[in-house]
């Protein structure tokens, strides 16, 4: 994974509404353009008092709903009746709830104690003019934007998140929905592919396919040339079939490495061309989806500025977990489906097996990746062992 970020860009800053920008981070500092609360705000429904009344029967002279420009001023001996966000009258020094009243005709009886300045958010007492919203790198959540919009600030600069194109390739691939023929599978790393974009906050995702034809994938890569993230499924290990390393060659695209050591997804490439990166991912649904979470999601990460924070839970397997020795050399980490869920106050882990690395039947309830050390193969039960949820980025 290293050795990728090293040759990942980080993409240049661009202006975005802001409810496209989020998850992104920040450019530069905000600044608040105003105070807020931007006047003296009522923050229950009541009455606006003086506090000179306290314990006494005053007459109410008006009332301010919340969209009301209050700019009558009412002398002691009188209130005015006033809703939640509405702004305070000249005048006032306090905010009496209206349980805390009783009301006959014109005349409200007040509380005997009224504290000045109670329920009333002051001018400014939030926010003053010209100070510092949000530093530059903060990240773009939900409530971020309603501090923004709460400011009238409708565009941000941020570092945007990567385009991507997919590339499935085979002759024997068809789309869902479409007829098979007698040697044909329909295309599930596409769509799953697309739909962990899209999870991990990409919204521009094109969906392209190749047959096992060079000219096919020259035309597909054609079509992706402003593109900065290109993932190719099938097609990158070293058949008499497997044609994107040559058509990468082709056109001048630099392969960084073509083989990882993590057990799945031994086949896969890595590739770049100026800012463009390229993703060489196993045909079988299982390695395709292990080497985007393991590869690809830090590069979209980096690319937006954003720190990939993976977090490392701990669980005790519910059974022994075994794999192929072969699988486990080199200096990777492993990656391991597995389920995970919290039972007895405490995360219990189990692995979810499959036939083959093509096997998408059984991995559905999965949301989870145990995580070993290289050359580890052989776990009992009640071992603890770290793994990744998958949602977590």
């Amino acid at each position: 994974m290293s050795l990728v970020l090293e040759h990942t860009p980080l993409l240049s800053s661009t202006s975005l509404p802001i409810a496209e920008a989020l998850g992104l981070p920040l450019t530069e500092d905000i600044g608040s353009n105003g105070y807020y609360p931007p006047f003296h705000k009522a923050m229950m429904d009541g009455y606006a008092v003086r506090t000179a009344d306290a314990g006494k029967t005053v007459r109410v002279v008006g009332e301010i709903a919340a969209s009301d420009v209050a700019t009558e001023y009412f002398p002691v001996g009188s209130c005015m009746a006033i809703m939640t966000g509405a702004p305070c009258p000249p005048g006032t020094e306090a905010v009496v709830k209206k349980e805390n009243t009783l009301r006959s005709g014109v005349g409200v009886t007040l509380p005997a104690l009224i504290v000045p300045g109670q329920h009333i958010a002051a001018k400014g007492s939030e926010c003053q003019e010209d100070s510092l919203l949000l530093k530059k790198g903060t990240v773009v959540t939900p409530l971020v934007i309603a501090t923004l919009a709460a400011f009238g600030i409708k565009t941000i600069k941020v570092f945007p998140y990567p385009s991507i194109a997919i590339i499935t390739t085979g002759n024997e691939l068809v789309r869902p929905g479409e007829k098979l023929g007698a040697a044909q599978i329909h295309d599930s790393n596409g769509p799953m592919l697309v739909a962990m974009a899209k999870s991990f906050g990409i919204s521009n995702v094109t969906l392209l396919h190749a047959d096992d034809r060079l000219e096919s994938l020259e035309r597909a890569l054609e079509q992706v040339a402003k593109v900065e993230i290109v993932i190719f499924t099938g097609g990158a290990s070293y058949g008499n079939y497997d044609i994107v390393p040559k058509a990468l060659n082709r056109f001048g695209i630099e392969i960084i490495f073509h083989k990882v050591t993590n057990g799945s997804g031994k086949s896969f490439l890595f590739g770049e061309k100026s800012s463009q990166l390229f993703f060489g991912l196993q045909g079988n649904p299982l390695p395709c989806h292990m080497c985007f979470y393991r590869y690809v999601v830090p590069a979209i990460h980096q690319m937006a500025g954003k720190s990939l924070n993976r977090i490392y839970h701990s669980g005790k397997l519910t059974s022994p977990l075994s794999i192929k020795n072969g699988k486990c050399n080199g200096n990777d980490a492993h990656f391991i489906l597995a389920r995970a869920e919290i039972r007895n106050g405490g995360w219990q882990v189990t692995q979810v097996k499959t036939k083959s690395s093509a096997d998408i039947f059984t991995i559905y309830s999965a949301n989870s990746y145990i995580t070993l050390p290289p050359g580890v193969h052989d776990i009992s039960g009640g071992t603890t062992v770290d793994f990744l949820l998958i949602g977590e980025h």
